[in-house]
């Protein structure tokens, strides 16, 4: 993936309705489930094996000893003196090669039932926070901003706050591009990454710029029951706020109550105001300066 610092967009930019203006007065943000998305197939890879036929053979030889020695263990004294474990391990390891393609279909039968059930643990403990690189997309104010009269917020791309990771291993807390592709992924699960797992989607959807950062839901500040999926909120510093954009439709009630709030907290005297405005000749939307 390509360096954070000199690669991610200087402003990322969050849609959202009116009723979320407390994102600025809280200093919340959502992040959400990917079962909870508008795409079914986001963070649906089709999982085409848990390995291939080769690892699978070495994950069985790798447990057949320790397996052996828990049996053996729970056999009765006179029977393992009768036995020696030696003698038991190498019948046990006999039926078991005799065992292998049975093993081996089971393990191919699985795979759907393991596939359901890993998305739905990814759901209980992964959180994404969607962001975009376009603050003046059309279809992002129609779909995200409750057509036109919500507002977007804009964040410092290269903020601490998202680059974060505990290690060059971590997949999680640090901001990464969404790559789009026509062909859905597909691939055993030992050869999936955390890319292949979270950050591919359909090119249907490239039109949203999307890049995303993942955290624990574990890790939240506010968790919210709700159906079907809880509401989990984290608390974004203020130093990464930059910009508020109000929606072309927004009323003036809420457009003054996100400045009022602005506007009492210290913390927030760097953030700017722009004015989203439907353009007259054209289908688009123009980002320009708010009048205060």
């Amino acid at each position: 993936m390509p360096d954070f610092v000199s690669h991610s967009p200087a402003v990322l930019y969050k849609y959202l309705p009116p009723e979320r203006a407390d994102v600025v007065a809280n200093g919340l943000l959502r992040y959400t489930q990917l079962g909870a998305f508008n795409d079914p197939f986001d963070g649906r890879p089709h999982l085409t094996a848990l390995g291939t036929d080769e690892q699978l053979r070495e994950s069985l030889a790798s447990i057949i000893p320790e397996e052996n020695r828990r049996v053996y263990d729970m056999l009765s004294a006179d029977v393992r003196a009768q036995v020696p474990f030696e003698v038991f391990s190498s019948l046990a390891i006999s039926i078991a090669e005799h065992s292998t393609p049975s093993y081996m279909e089971l393990m191919r039968n699985i795979v759907p039932f393991f596939q359901d059930w890993f998305h739905s643990k990814m759901d209980e403990y992964v959180g994404v926070l969607s962001l975009s690189a376009l603050p003046d997309n059309l279809l992002m104010w129609s779909h995200y901003s409750f057509g036109h009269k919500g507002f977007a917020v804009g964040f410092d791309g290269r903020h601490p706050y998202f680059n974060s990771k505990l290690s060059e291993s971590d997949e999680l807390r640090h901001i990464r591009e969404v790559l789009y592709r026509e062909e859905r992924t597909q691939a055993p699960l030992s050869a999936m990454n955390g890319v292949e797992m979270f950050f591919v989607k359909s090119t249907h959807w490239a039109y949203e710029k999307e890049w995303r950062i993942l955290r624990p839901l574990a890790d939240a500040e506010v968790i919210q029951e709700a159906s079907p999926f809880p509401i989990h909120l984290f608390r974004f510093p203020d130093s990464a706020l930059r910009q508020i954009i109000f929606g072309p439709k927004m009323n003036h009630a809420t457009k003054h109550a996100i400045i009022a709030t602005v506007a009492a907290s210290p913390s927030l005297q760097h953030v700017t105001f722009k004015q989203a405005i439907l353009e007259k000749e054209r289908y688009a939307v123009s980002i320009v300066d708010a009048v205060i």
